[in-house]
């Protein structure tokens, strides 16, 4: 249908009023073959529309097959467009857990740590979407660089992880070496932001980390770190009220020696 419509003179870059064209709604759906013919007809895959977003955007954060993506990249679109939130092809991917993208986009020079406009990695969103296969594959094409990037709130990776009760993301981090005590902007450790969200496996795994003889382990979670208004994790969880908040709780007095 495209090539009958590009033949019959339609505007293969014409724009909707959304800024859309032909190129971006068709890898907005994944349809790799109206895309071949849409650059066949010479598309340009840098046009942006309203919200900044290229033809590569699209096809990295929508529900269709990675083809799309590598079809635009072998038509030389920019993996490091930014849209208006300052956000590349390669935040959209991570943050919808795709790895295949994800891979496709670094071995085409994707900067692998660029920041949005609220200064997050694609490792955050990865990490907060707790896709562990990404978390994964950033880590080993960027030979853990960036573990401990910290965005405007100044979280890391290992926060975002901790925070959403990302155990298997948590362990990622932590083996490529995230320093656990790291502070946010509220003083929070991830110990605190596992304690706050009742994420009990997260608060276990933090707690005794580093404890066994690990070689190469670093420091172990400090029990005693106090946020900016002087809650300890244990505190934080006390204030919670779900009842996982009771058994972090038990968790940590235990691990304090406060209790048996």
């Amino acid at each position: 249908m495209v090539d009958v419509l590009l033949r019959a003179g339609a505007k293969v870059n014409a724009v909707a009023q959304d800024g859309l064209t032909p190129l971006h709604i068709a890898s907005q759906q994944g349809h790799a073959d109206s895309v071949t013919q849409l650059l066949q007809g010479k598309a340009d895959p840098s046009i942006k529309d309203r919200l900044g977003r290229t033809a590569l955007h699209w096809a990295a954060s929508s529900k269709g097959e990675g083809r799309v993506v590598d079809l635009l990249l072998s038509a030389k679109a920019n993996p490091n467009a930014t849209d208006n939130e300052k956000k590349v092809a390669l935040h959209l991917a991570a943050m919808e857990g795709k790895v295949d993208v994800v891979t496709s986009l670094m071995s085409h020079k994707a900067k692998g740590g660029a920041k949005d406009m609220d200064g997050s990695t694609p490792l955050h969103y990865a990490a907060a979407g707790g896709h562990a296969n990404v978390v994964s594959a950033l880590l080993r094409l960027l030979n853990n660089k960036g573990v401990d990037e910290r965005n405007t709130w100044r979280k890391t990776p290992l926060h975002a992880a901790a925070e959403k009760g990302h155990d298997s993301v948590v362990v990622l981090l932590l083996e490529a070496g995230a320093k656990i005590n790291n502070t946010d902007q509220g003083k929070d450790t991830p110990l605190h932001c596992a304690a706050r969200g009742g994420h009990q496996e997260v608060v276990k795994r933090l707690v005794n980390w580093g404890h066994g003889g690990h070689m190469g382990r670093q420091k172990k979670a400090n029990l005693q770190a106090t946020n900016n208004v002087d809650k300890t994790p244990l505190q934080v969880a006390e204030s919670g009220d779900m009842p996982q908040h009771e058994e972090i709780v038990t968790l940590l007095m235990r691990k304090m020696f406060l209790i048996k």
